[in-house]
């Protein structure tokens, strides 16, 4: 059973040798023979990476519990990764021109419009390889997808350093199921963005000429990608925000795939990737002190808009939608793994999926959808405390991170880092350890942090936002204001104090 039908590949990729045979002779019985068995022969190949990527990461699943189960995941990874090096990287060439010819009739703008499916959404993975195994773990290890939708919303590779496992594992879960999985593009799925991050992993991993070519090849892959996507006629996905001058859906049906350089910054795709709204973080950063009144420059990112609540309104008034559903702004989820904004007229989700995007763990969350049931409900993913205790790692590749490096075991990570920069600092993080245990033995003095509640129920807005109000002042409680008598003491104590002094004097 082939896996689609053949179709004309596109222009950016690679023209197949057995089209050039064609034109020769287009009644060749000998090429038609030879074609077919060309196209079986990659099917074999192709389903033998899918079942080596699905075995990767069950594996994962269950062996990353102590030493002796991490250093046999390295190993795992390490037979992996050569599957890549066979003959200048064809498999990598097989999995990319099968993404491709599945996306080649897809527009930047993806419909889905089955009510009858429950919709999944997840935010930024940034290369966590243990995150992605997570969510295949929870949803869709057993190999049933049927009911089920799955929307990626971008940020694949950079920080973390299993971009390209994560890269792999997602365009073939697109190639393979195509009607369960839509894998939007982020900011970070361009050259120009990816050239430090996501470069040095793949030079790191395969050598400086070959790890090049491979990082260049997944970027022309990249480029058919879609921006953004409606479901069921009602939720508007994509990565970072809702374009300013947006008059109708085909301008972003009309931005053009395959670009792996970033976009000029006055366009509709550029907006879609980098935009950001106006969450918590942005008013306690200090740069933002009032709500734009629709769109404002975002002097903190350096690129595209902040996007006050009465532009995000009006969006959702003019296309008939109620949610809009996004990532790309991991401070606004630091805490919860997800930021929610109570509109009018819908809400705004923001989330994140990267369980270590810091060095440290964090929390992470996603977004569950049933339109029949009328559901829509944020669930917890990995709390802070299960990712310390299951994962033991972090996956941040920022070359100044030397607490990540020394918290990971992949030898490719500590390919980054001076021997002798690590030394120091793993004598300093003894040395905070240490200290962290001393104030440990005090800790049951101190108040307990409530944990991310493990279901959130955001059918009703309203209601929504006096139960987050609720939750954020258990968590900060603000000062309590003084009463009328303490304010009428304190006026007797000043004018007393006056009093005193006019004697002195």
């Amino acid at each position: 059973m082939k896996l689609f039908e053949p179709s004309q590949h596109s222009a950016s990729s690679k023209i197949p040798e057995t089209s050039v045979i064609h034109e020769k002779s287009e009644k060749s019985e000998d090429y038609v023979a030879h074609a077919t068995e060309n196209e079986e022969l990659n099917q074999e190949n192709f389903r033998n990476l899918f079942h080596a990527t699905e075995e990767l990461y069950e594996k994962y699943t269950q062996n990353c519990r102590n030493e002796s189960e991490h250093k046999f995941l390295q190993n795992l990874l390490s037979r992996f990764r050569r599957k890549f090096y066979i003959n200048n990287a064809e498999n990598l060439e097989l999995v990319c021109q099968f993404f491709e010819r599945t996306l080649v009739n897809e527009l930047p703008l993806v419909r889905v419009n089955d009510v009858n499916l429950i919709y999944r959404f997840f935010g930024d993975l940034h290369g966590s390889f243990s995150d992605l195994a997570l969510i295949r773990s929870k949803f869709w290890s057993d190999g049933e997808l049927n009911g089920k939708h799955f929307i990626f919303l971008g940020d694949y590779v950079d920080r973390g350093i299993h971009g390209f496992e994560v890269v792999i594992y997602l365009f073939i879960l697109k190639s393979m199921y195509p009607n369960s999985f839509t894998i939007l593009r982020g900011n970070h799925e361009f050259s120009d963005m990816n050239r430090q991050s996501f470069l040095m992993e793949m030079r790191l991993k395969f050598g400086n000429e070959l790890g090049y070519q491979m990082w260049s090849r997944i970027n022309v892959a990249f480029g058919a990608l879609p921006y953004a996507a409606i479901i069921c006629e009602n939720i508007f996905a994509c990565h970072g925000g809702i374009p300013k001058h947006l008059r109708s859906m085909e301008q972003i049906e009309q931005i053009p795939k395959w670009v792996t350089n970033d976009l000029d910054e006055s366009c509709v795709g550029f907006q879609l990737i980098w935009n950001d709204f106006y969450t918590k973080d942005l008013i306690t950063s200090g740069e933002f002190h009032t709500e734009p009144r629709y769109f404002s420059t975002n002097r903190l990112r350096g690129a595209g808009f902040i996007i006050g609540n009465r532009g995000a309104e009006r969006f959702l008034t003019r296309f008939r939608l109620g949610y809009i559903v996004r990532a790309h702004q991991y401070p606004s989820c630091e805490i919860n793994g997800y930021d929610y904004i109570a509109l009018n007229n819908g809400a705004v989700f923001t989330l994140f999926s990267n369980s270590s995007y810091v060095g440290d763990v964090n929390n992470t969350a996603y977004l569950h959808i049933s339109i029949l049931n009328e559901q829509i409900k944020i669930y917890p993913l990995v709390d802070a405390q299960q990712s310390e205790e299951f994962f033991n790692k972090s996956e941040l590749i920022e070359p100044n991170d030397a607490a990540a490096a020394l918290k990971h075991r992949d030898p490719f990570f500590f390919a980054l880092f001076d021997s002798a920069e690590l030394e120091e600092f793993e004598q300093k993080h003894h040395q905070q350890q240490q200290q962290q245990l001393h104030e440990e033995d005090l800790s049951h003095l101190l108040p307990s942090t409530p944990a991310i509640p493990q279901t959130s129920s955001l059918l009703l807005p309203e209601h929504q936002e006096s139960q987050m109000r609720q939750e954020s002042e258990q968590i900060v409680s603000p000062p309590s204001s003084p009463s009328p008598k303490t304010t009428k003491k304190r006026k007797k104590r000043r004018q007393r104090k006056q009093q005193r002094r006019r004697k002195q004097k």
